[in-house]
Parts: structure tokens; C-alpha cells; sequence
């Protein structure tokens, strides 16, 4: 008898191939990767706010446990603080997220694999083969648990067929939101677009009760911070970036405050103008100043409304095009030749991706298929949620990569075929 690669009593062996897909990437990661700068960025603050959440929570002392200690959402930073009280070692961290990442890959290939074995295969080796991903799992960023949270929720909500499936796919994407809480309106975009699809309504308010469990806590508490922005998310983040918006173009657009340096049209954005020391002033303490960002903001944007669309979409394509490896540092010096052939490979594997997945999109709108259809949403979101605010690392675009890669198989799967116009062909799932 003959052995079927794609048969599916062969899901042993087929997990197998994604184990050893996963493994290959991240020793590779692990030569190239320069482990000893893993703590720079945003790092610290979550290692900080995570260990203070996990002290406040282990002082069973409740009433400290609303001080305003920390104004990002708290998931990544409390998963943070949990494994660095186990082992603060760089090699602990890669592995500890790389195993999630693991487990989320092959949960992806047994979810898909109920529509089409070849398409779940392939795009689980593909995700766990993800060069980005592998070396994002090197540094403590949010994007390690985000991208599994969010990926899965919408998998879930794209395939499930009942009340427990759409409920915990709604727990889910709360989780997501606790860690990047850009995503709060996504579920009720996936719950309109269920009601397109016919989905039942019973199940889309499950799915949205499922979600709303979880990131009600989190608001209320934000509802009782003082000076917070009225969206009751993150204090003091939201309108400080969507006033970066509106002047930065691209990466030598920065503020620092320990060299004193601000753009001079940032403070141009002031009406009447402010010096650099005023400036400071407000934006050290933007936390409790987010009114003053969002008075500023509003009245750039009503005077000036050419140019921040001008800066919108100067900078839109830093955040799916790059090297997705910005943040991270490598056991090679800084323009050296191998330097720039690690850079240059991570540059093109990007692109290529995105474009095949967009030629992915192209052919699932084409023909049809309601799965990959129910998997947009989430793209189109995250396309246009970070159009008005500062961000320019292509990092904010990683939580949908996985989705990105999928439609990117799709293509290659499907591409000879729709080439060829047959007329009884196919389509992979």
C-alpha cells in the first residue's frame, strides 16, 4: 500500500514535520541572534510592571492590586513577570516562547486540517517556520503571546460550528486585547461580518459575551483612573500616538528626552508654538497630559488635514515592509557583508509573503471560499487600525503574519490552477 502524504491517519507524522520545521528555524536564530541585548525596548517595562503585578498579587493585598502601576494592558506583562521569576536567562525566555509557539502552529494545522489536509499542513510548517516570528520570540515583545491569542480566536471563530466553540473563541480574543488592547473593536468587525455570512445570531452573542467576560474587568478599571482619554484603554498612550501621527513620516521622526531632541514640526503641531522646554514638560509627564494630546490633535487635524494624510501614507508601508527585525541585534557587526545578507534575505522572505498573500486574498475573494473569507477581518483591522497613529515597525503588522502566511499558501497551492481556468478545479480547502 502505498504511503499518501496527505492522508489524515498520517497527523503523527505530519506534527512531526512541523516539530522539525520549528526546530531548524529557531537554531538557526540562535546563532545569529545576539541573546545578550534581548532586554532593550519595551523589554523593561515589562519585566518591571510584570514583577510588580505578580509582588501586588502575591501580597494577597487587593487594594493595591488598582494602583495605577502599569497603563498597558496587563496579560504579556503578567505572563512577563511570571517567567522571569523562574529564570531571568535569555535562553529560558527563547525557549518558553518558542514552545507556545510550537503548540500554537500545530493547533492551527489540526483546526485547518478539518477543511483541507495539504492547505493545514503546509501553512502550519510554513508558520512554524517563520523566520520573523522565531527571532520575535528571542525578545521579551508582546507579539509572542498576541500573535497565538489573536490568530487562533479568529481561526475559531472562522470554523466553529457551536456555543462552546464561538464562546471561547470570544475568551480568546479578550485575552488578545489584554495584550494589545488596539484590538478592542475587532470582535464586534468579526461579529458583523458573521452576520453577513448568515452565521446565527445566537452564536455571534455568545462569541461577543465570551469576549466581553474577560476585558470588562480591565475597563472598569480604567474608567476610574483620573485624566484618562474617555476610551477607557491604555491611560496615557492612545492620543499621545495619534498626535505622533500627525507629523511623523518616517524612522528619524523621534523624540528623545535624554539628548533633548524634538522635531521642530512636532512642536509646530502647538498652537500658539511651545519651546522644546515646555514641550518636555507635557511630554514626560503625557500620562496625566492626554487631554493636552488630544486638544492638540484635534485642532492639527482640522487646520492642517492635507498634512497628516500626507504623513499617513508617507510612512504606511514601514509597517508591513522591512526585515521584521528592527528590534533585535545579531552576532555579526553592523554592515558587514554577512550583516547584509542576513538583512537582505529577511527583506526579500517579507516581501515575497506579503505579495503572495495579497495574491492569496485576490484568489479566495475569487473563488469564494467562506473559510479564508472569515479570516479577513482581521487583516483588513489591523490595515487600517494603525493608519492615524505613529507606528512605523512593522512589528504592529506581526500578529496577523501567520494569517498573512496561510493566504500565502493558498496561492501557491491554488495559482496553477486558476492559471490554467479549469473549469473543474479546486481549491485547496
Amino acid at each position: 500500500m502505498s504511503f499518501n502524504f496527505f492522508e489524515k491517519n498520517n497527523i503523527a507524522k505530519n506534527i512531526g514535520f512541523i516539530i522539525f520545521f520549528w526546530a531548524l528555524i529557531r537554531v538557526v536564530v540562535y546563532i545569529i541572534i545576539d541573546f545578550s541585548n534581548i532586554y532593550g525596548g519595551d523589554s523593561g517595562y515589562y519585566i518591571s510592571s510584570g514583577i510588580d503585578i505578580i509582588d501586588r498579587i502575591t501580597s494577597l493585598n487587593s487594594s493595591e492590586l488598582i494602583v495605577q502601576s502599569t497603563y498597558r494592558p496587563p496579560l504579556y506583562s503578567v505572563f512577563t513577570g511570571l517567567l522571569v521569576s523562574i529564570s531571568d536567562d535569555p535562553l529560558f525566555i527563547f525557549v518558553s516562547h518558542s514552545i507556545i509557539y510550537l503548540l500554537f502552529s500545530i493547533f492551527c494545522y489540526i483546526l485547518l486540517r478539518k477543511k483541507n489536509e495539504k492547505l493545514a499542513l503546509f501553512s502550519a510548517i510554513v508558520i512554524a517556520f517563520s523566520p520573523s516570528d522565531a527571532m520575535y520570540n528571542s525578545s521579551i515583545l508582546s507579539e509572542n503571546i498576541a500573535t497565538p491569542l489573536l490568530v487562533s480566536s479568529s481561526l475559531l471563530f472562522a470554523l466553529s460550528k457551536n456555543y462552546k466553540s464561538y464562546f471561547i473563541s470570544g475568551t480568546i480574543v479578550g485575552l488578545a486585547v489584554l495584550v494589545r488592547d488596539i484590538y478592542i473593536l475587532l470582535p464586534f468587525l468579526f461579529a458583523l461580518t458573521g452576520l453577513l455570512y448568515k452565521k446565527p445570531v445566537k452564536y455571534l452573542v455568545i462569541y461577543l459575551c465570551g469576549f466581553m467576560m474577560i476585558v470588562t474587568p480591565w475597563i472598569i478599571r480604567n474608567i476610574n483612573l483620573e485624566h484618562n482619554s474617555g476610551m477607557y484603554i491604555s491611560k496615557g498612550i492612545m492620543w499621545p500616538n495619534i498626535w505622533a501621527g500627525t507629523w511623523i513620516r518616517d524612522y528619524r521622526d523621534t523624540i528623545d528626552a535624554s539628548i533633548n531632541k524634538v522635531p521642530e514640526k512636532a512642536l509646530n503641531t502647538f498652537s500658539p508654538h511651545i519651546s522644546k522646554n515646555d514641550f518636555f514638560e507635557i511630554w514626560n509627564d503625557r500620562v496625566n497630559n492626554e487631554n493636552i494630546f488630544k486638544d492638540v490633535t484635534v485642532n492639527y487635524f482640522s487646520n492642517n488635514p492635507l498634512k497628516v494624510l500626507e504623513a499617513w501614507v508617507s510612512r504606511y508601508h514601514l509597517l508591513w515592509l522591512g526585515t521584521r527585525s528592527d528590534l533585535l541585534f545579531f552576532n555579526y557587526k553592523r554592515y558587514s557583508n554577512t550583516w547584509y545578507v542576513i538583512k537582505s534575505s529577511l527583506y526579500l522572505i517579507n516581501t515575497l509573503i506579503i505579495l503572495f498573500s495579497v495574491l492569496g486574498m485576490y484568489l479566495t475573494i475569487i473563488s469564494k471560499h467562506k473559510t479564508l473569507l472569515l479570516l479577513m477581518p482581521v487583516i483588513f483591522y489591523n490595515a487600517l487600525i494603525y493608519i492615524p497613529l505613529y507606528n512605523i515597525e512593522t512589528r504592529y503588522t506581526q500578529p496577523v503574519y501567520p494569517i498573512l502566511l496561510m493566504f500565502a499558501v493558498f496561492f501557491i497551492l491554488n495559482v496553477k490552477k486558476y492559471y490554467k481556468k479549469s473549469k473543474t478545479a479546486k481549491y485547496e480547502i
